[in-house]
């Protein structure tokens, strides 16, 4: 008897203990969100939260209010089509084409409008990450995602490198 109420404690405070973290990553995450300085803060920590979907809602709400005038526009444009490609990965395969695709207008549309800007290299990344991560037989993403990765070292080279390394 003294045996199983041991492993009946142990039980009940690992359970605890489980219950308790999983509650604390819930209020840090929760903690995050509301610490978002505007929308497009907040849509990212949801981004990295992998709640995606709402990340996505909160991007195109970005888009389509603020339009251009808005300073977060050509990163939300980068950043919503991160989250149509991450949709793309959990259709069937006629969908996900459709949704790659979708997700390279909005992605390509970023990198040319963050080209010299000061958000050129988050653009880059979102897309050159995207373009690594889809077969390129099918959609032959693969010279732009090189090309994006070759011009975001070069950024970082040139603006970076001397800061953190001297």
């Amino acid at each position: 008897t003294f045996e199983l109420k041991r492993q009946f404690s142990g039980y009940f405070l690992n359970a605890s203990r489980a219950f308790k973290s999983k509650k604390s990553l819930q209020e840090k995450e929760a903690a995050q969100t509301a610490q978002a300085e505007n929308g497009f803060d907040a849509a990212k920590v949801l981004f990295n939260q992998g709640r995606t979907d709402e990340a996505e809602g909160l991007f195109r709400k970005i888009i389509d209010e603020g339009g251009e005038n808005n300073p977060f526009y050509v990163q939300s444009l980068a950043w919503y089509g991160s989250c149509i490609a991450l949709r793309a990965g959990k259709s069937g395969m006629f969908q996900a084409m459709k949704l790659v695709k979708e997700s390279f207008v909005w992605l390509d549309r970023a990198a040319t409008l963050a080209e010299n800007s000061p958000f050129e290299i988050d653009v880059l990344m979102n897309r050159a990450e995207v373009a690594a991560s889809v077969p390129d037989s099918v959609f032959h993403k693969a010279a732009v995602g090189a090309s994006d990765f070759e011009r975001v070292a070069e950024l970082f080279q040139e603006n970076c490198a001397g800061k953190i390394f001297s």
